[in-house]
């Protein structure tokens, strides 16, 4: 399959080089020339294990292209995916910007059946919004009239409607609410696309079109005013006016990604489910077939501006639908369903709920720990062993039940809080989840307080030095890391920092060279430079150090050289956040 991604960042990327593996024709899209570049050269922006060999073998066969050019991408290809980043608003709102434009690309330049497949995280109803922004730039591409489909397309010309024609195929109401939507917008003010898999034109209505309506309407309720009004507008409309262009066939499924980051490659390989949310127009199409053949279209003259006959326009539209969302994302998946994934279909609303239900989830049991964790500090418990006791538990699991200083990343925390915020928005109040953000919060203060503690009340003036910047090992991610707000904490109280991370020390870098400009704007203050230094290797970043804090679990961490440590540090205070030594 021709598959286009668009937006190369950690789901784009990830996704786009898998799915390439398992055999796809895939093209990679993104507005940054300069990382487009280095994709093609097989240069990777991101740390990810595996993630190189795939892009740089892919390449080689090549199944995986990277451009800047989207029209390109979306024409050339029959599914297309939006991997953009939705981040945090204001009011911790997912802000859809990207998304909606990335929408409004692909309605601007389809050219054929298309997926449209959103594999961002978005709020509950993105995908109703989306599906409407396409319809709008498929209609509207420059802000005025669509022109006739770009050369390539493999749709048949097709009918008009206006708005009361679509509501009349689309079955809502009675033919009374239906005299209502005619009559106030003058029987065809607009045309709309039928939110269904069926090619249609846009623009004025043509006589055909008309007739059937005013067919139609001689069976509805007598009202003669709208009959007449009816009548009027056939008389009046220009038989000549011909369609401006066809409006292609689409539509919108989410397929939410479930990649952790430090095993994304595996996690796509070998996921422990595919959500695909389907809306079931493609079930709908038999009945809507039924009800334009009662209209006795091949009793209709050809429409003007197209070549169809009377025999071929009553079965244009439906006989071989040129688009079945549930058949191409089987196809799709195929390679990966057989080897043990299962793929579950769902309607579109719960398929965007299930990934904001699953990180929160394990937001959930992370705070949950922690809280046992702070206990087992007051009673003299050890909750290593306490999580492995519960964890033998079936209906709970070991997973995430580490205990430390709390999660971070770009998932965990963003998804809690957007999910929150959503709440609000429907008066509905996660109590739980508003916990679960403040216990996740409060984690890190607990660590301040307890390196305090230990340098005896106190941190100015002290050296100290960090272990871990990424928020969890194998990436190079600092995004809401724990590591942040600490070394942030400790700066602003006096310490000097010697921090050490095996990747993640230039992502540190750029966040707190932009924390003091920030500062400095704010506070119309000269930029000061931080006590903040970046050490070659985890030893060297303990030398002269009154304590160590340990804020990422890597395995180079686990069994340091005690006796090195003793010899290089200055104090012996050494502040576990992760639980990782013994």
């Amino acid at each position: 399959m021709k598959i286009a991604v668009i937006g190369t960042g950690y789901v784009g990327l990830v996704t786009g080089a898998c799915l390439a593996d398992i055999g796809h024709s895939v093209i990679c899209v993104d507005i940054d020339a300069g990382k487009i570049a280095k994709l093609k050269k097989g240069i990777i922006p991101i740390y990810e294990p595996g993630l190189a060999e795939v892009v740089e073998r892919n390449l080689r066969a090549g199944r995986l292209d990277f451009t800047t050019d989207i029209k390109k991408a979306i024409q050339a290809s029959e599914i297309v995916m939006s991997a953009v980043g939705t981040p945090l608003g204001e009011n911790h709102a997912a802000d859809l910007k990207y998304v909606k434009q990335v929408a409004r690309d692909f309605g601007k330049y389809i050219n054929g059946p298309k997926l449209f497949v959103i594999k961002s995280t978005v709020p509950v109803g993105t995908s109703e919004e989306v599906a409407l922004e396409i319809r709008r730039a498929i209609c509207h591409p420059e802000g005025g009239a669509r022109s006739a489909m770009t050369e390539g397309s493999s749709l048949e010309p097709t009918v008009t409607m206006s708005r009361a024609c679509h509501e009349l195929v689309e079955g809502k109401g009675d033919s009374g609410s239906i005299s209502t939507v005619m009559a106030r917008q003058a029987h065809h003010d607009s045309t709309v696309t039928m939110s269904a898999p069926v090619a249609l034109k846009q623009g004025a209505c043509p006589e055909p079109c008309r007739r059937i309506e005013g067919s139609l309407l001689e069976n509805s309720p007598k009202d003669s005013s709208l009959r007449a009004a009816s009548s009027r507008s056939v008389q009046n409309d220009s038989a000549e006016q011909a369609p401006r262009g066809d409006i292609p066939v689409f539509d919108v499924v989410s397929n939410p990604e479930f990649l952790r980051e430090g095993s994304a490659v595996k996690d796509f390989m070998a996921s422990d489910r595919i959500i695909v949310g389907i809306n079931g127009w493609g079930r709908t199409c038999h009945s809507r077939q039924q009800k334009f053949r009662k209209a006795k279209f091949q009793d209709l003259p050809p429409f003007p501006g197209t070549n169809l006959d009377r025999g071929s326009l009553a079965t244009a539209p439906f006989d071989n639908i040129p688009l079945d969302p549930r058949a191409l994302m089987t196809k799709l998946y195929d390679p990966i369903v057989r080897v043990g994934s299962p793929l579950i279909f769902t309607d579109i609303r719960s398929a965007e709920i299930i990934k904001y239900a699953s990180n929160a989830f394990l937001a959930t049991k992370i705070s949950f720990i922690n809280e046992i964790a702070n206990f087992c500090d007051i009673v003299s418990g050890d909750v290593k062993e306490v999580a492995r006791g519960i964890g033998l538990d079936k209906r709970i699991g070991p997973k995430f039940l580490q205990a430390g200083v709390g999660y971070g990343g770009s998932c965990l925390p963003k998804d809690v809080r957007t999910l929150i915020e959503l709440g609000r928005k429907k008066k509905q109040k996660f109590s739980i989840l508003e916990a679960v953000e403040a216990v996740n919060m409060d984690q890190r203060e607990r660590l301040v307080a307890k390196v305090r503690h230990a340098l005896g009340g106190e941190v100015k003036g002290k050296t100290i030095a960090i272990w871990g910047l990424a928020f969890k090992p194998n990436t190079d991610d600092v995004r809401d890391a724990p590591s942040i707000t600490i070394i942030e904490r400790l700066l602003a109280e006096g310490a000097t920092i010697r921090a050490y991370d095996p990747v993640a020390m230039p992502n540190a870098k750029r966040i707190f060279e932009q924390m003091q400009g920030d500062c400095a704007k704010k506070t119309a203050v000269k930029r000061r430079k931080l006590s903040l230094f970046y050490a070659k290797n985890a030893y060297n970043a303990v030398k002269g150090a009154n304590a160590l804090i340990l804020l990422t679990e890597w395995d180079e961490f686990k069994n340091p050289d005690w006796k090195r440590l003793k010899k290089l540090m200055k104090g012996s205070a050494i502040i576990d956040g992760r639980n990782l030594l013994r």
